[in-house]
């Protein structure tokens, strides 16, 4: 059983609205939003203080909770645990200073502190800025074993897709006592997802556009599947060059697939998400969800909106089950975009995966001599 102490999120707060009652976060420029009943905002209180989860659900529920109740509760528990709600407790930086210590490195930022996991800039002993990924050994073997798989997955994909051009460079993987990490290089500049602060203008919208997807199309050639794609996953350094980020996910697609499966809830396609925020994503990615992905970035990155949204999870299902409507396709039309463009990146986000294209190809040619 999990012994790790969780706490709720800073900036968590519960709202009611037209007789609902909504629990929300705001993670940089994001909001997540989910509606949710007056039990579920109690047992969430319970973690305003360090709590593990068997210590609240005594909490909420009683010492003579039913084995039933117990189990229904511990599940849903981690799954919240999965969500930007609660976190993992833990003594600030602990684990970082000692390692940063260590090894003469300055910590600069911390972008993820969680009990047993963190991402971090940090500036190297010869001047060079780097991002540290790093996870200690926890007491639960199974939650060990999936952090150590997670950082040996991206290490093994930074390494085979390095001469792509378009990866950051793995600069130093290593061990001590029972912390892991690596570093790679530091990519200087913006997220696609936060684009809108460039002010880019058409053609650099149309370039970006055309970049995103040959930087995938090339993934792919590489017999590679991101297993991740979604806007934050992308970046835009200080010359406009995109690169790709955040390989924990990516599998080969000659390959059974294994491991983590990632998804960003707006990015997901009809066939892997689920109307229930709690119940995770469904199935591995594919060529066809990956093609989905990347027809929902480029509309977003060419009509600065999102295609797909809702208050709630199953709002949102419930529009990524609707799928492309005439409204889509006017938004993409009033963006000034040429007929075959906007055919193509409708047909990308067809809600049957067999309607979609089989590869980026044709897309890449229609929007090349654009660009």
């Amino acid at each position: 059983m999990d012994d790790t102490k969780y706490t709720l999120a800073d900036g968590v707060s519960f709202t009611a609205e037209d007789d609902a009652l909504f629990c929300e976060i705001k993670p940089g420029s994001s909001i997540v939003k989910y509606k949710i009943n007056k039990s579920i905002q109690s047992f969430m209180n319970v973690f305003a203080k360090p709590t593990s989860i068997a210590d609240a659900i005594s909490s909420y529920a009683g010492q003579q909770v039913s084995s039933d109740v117990f189990k229904q509760l511990y599940e849903f528990t981690e799954a919240l645990t999965k969500t930007p709600f609660l976190l993992s407790h833990t003594e600030k930086n602990n684990q970082v200073m000692a390692l940063c210590q260590n090894k003469s490195w300055i910590l600069m930022d911390t972008f993820k502190n969680r009990a047993h996991d963190g991402v971090h800039k940090v500036k190297m002993t010869n001047g060079e800025i780097a991002i540290l990924k790093m996870f200690t050994e926890h007491s639960n073997e199974d939650a060990s074993k999936a952090l150590q798989q997670k950082a040996e997955n991206e290490i093994k994909h930074l390494q085979r897709l390095a001469h792509l051009g378009f990866i950051p460079t793995l600069l130093e993987r290593g061990s001590i006592d029972n912390t892991h990490y690596f570093l790679i290089s530091y990519i200087d500049g913006t997220k696609v997802s936060h684009f809108n602060e460039l002010e880019l203008s058409k053609q650099q919208r149309l370039k970006l556009a055309f970049d995103l997807t040959n930087t995938v199309s090339q993934l792919h050639s590489a017999d590679t599947l991101h297993g991740d794609i979604h806007t934050s996953n992308f970046m835009l350094d200080l010359q406009h060059k995109l690169w790709v980020i955040d390989l924990d996910c990516s599998l080969r697609i000659s390959e059974p697939p294994k491991g983590r499966k990632g998804g960003a809830l707006h990015f997901l396609p009809p066939e892997r998400i689920s109307r229930d925020w709690h119940a995770g994503v469904k199935y591995h990615t594919n060529i066809a969800s990956e093609i989905y992905q990347v027809g929902v970035a480029l509309y977003f990155i060419l009509t600065r909106t999102l295609p797909f949204r809702g208050k709630t999870q199953k709002e949102l299902y419930n529009s990524v089950q609707q799928g492309v409507h005439s409204k889509h396709v006017t938004l993409l039309t009033e963006a000034e975009l040429p007929e075959s463009i906007v055919n193509h990146i409708v047909k990308c986000m067809a809600t049957n995966p067999a309607d979609r294209p089989k590869n980026l190809g044709e897309l890449l040619t229609s929007m090349e001599y654009l660009c």
